[in-house]
């Protein structure tokens, strides 16, 4: 089998973070990159913070929208935040995602022309899409192995768990399957969603459903880790704009083998004091 490969696109103006593999790019290609990106950063104007969200367009499609809104609250993915659906204009937000990647033939999955239907159902969808992923165990049984390309799938157990040990499950999850938008201290970011959203507006499609998250803290924006950039350059004179990927001055592209990710689930027999608490129920 040949080997697949990743196209990334990377914003190149405000640092690179350290430690990622940029396939064939020498240090010289990306500082050249850099002071490109940069110079057009620089004759940008300050960004001026402004709604995103199209209150004429998500008037209209109040119903549509409405339909959709039990169905994902019933998900619990928004449980404890503040949230609406609202049409948006994705070229108003601000990206806090330094790269996103492509699979060899995977950036033109949006049908032309798209009707409203569509562009519900890519943003909101209300069947979500799994990855596919292989699954093995040791013959012994106690170490379970899933191998996907996907590289936000993640296994958790069940929170009902139950106490007779009939069965313990392990649930799947692979991120939410909706484009969101959160907005903090006056700004907005695409918080989910971006190869979507790149795809889109590759296409020339701007306005999209899309959830809206009201964040009170910087945490429930989503953004924190290594791998975004940093709240000083989210909260800078000229962030990066979701747009900025499609800008060939500020976006560098590469090419770097696909990674599996692999998750395992093992088993270990331990010998430990007894636990009162645990056995409560045995001294009754």
């Amino acid at each position: 089998m040949s080997l697949r490969h990743l196209e990334i696109r990377e914003l190149s103006a405000w640092g690179f973070d350290p430690q990622t593999d940029r396939g064939s790019l020498s240090c010289e290609h990306l500082q050249e990159a850099a002071c490109k990106a940069q110079h057009r950063l620089g004759v940008r104007k300050p960004h001026q913070a402004e709604s995103p969200i199209s209150v004429d367009q998500t008037r209209s499609l109040a119903s549509a929208l409405t339909a959709r809104r039990e169905a994902i609250a019933a998900t619990g993915e928004f449980d404890g935040l503040a949230w609406e659906l609202a049409i948006v204009d994705l070229r108003k937000l601000i990206a806090f995602q330094r790269r996103v990647g492509f699979a060899d033939g995977d950036q033109s999955p949006i049908k032309q022309p798209a009707t409203c239907q569509q562009l519900l159902d890519l943003a909101l969808p209300t069947i979500p899409s799994h990855p596919s992923c292989g699954i093995s165990t040791t013959p012994d049984g106690t170490t379970l192995t899933l191998r996907t390309l996907s590289p936000n799938l993640s296994i958790r157990f069940n929170r009902v768990v139950d106490d007779s040990l009939g069965s313990v499950g392990l649930l799947a999850y692979s991120g939410s399957p909706y484009i969101e938008v959160a907005s903090y201290h006056g700004r907005w970011f695409l918080r989910d969603g971006y190869h979507r959203s790149f795809l889109l507006l590759k296409h020339g499609i701007c306005h999209v459903s899309a959830v809206v998250v009201y964040a009170e803290t910087f945490a429930q924006v989503g953004s924190v880790g290594n791998q975004f950039f940093a709240k000083e350059i989210l909260f800078s004179e000229r962030p990066p704009m979701v747009t900025d990927f499609l800008d060939e001055e500020i976006a560098i592209r590469y090419l770097r083998p696909q990674r599996e990710r692999v998750l395992q689930v093992s088993i270990r027999e331990l010998q430990e004091p007894v636990q009162a608490s645990f056995h409560q129920q045995e001294r009754l």
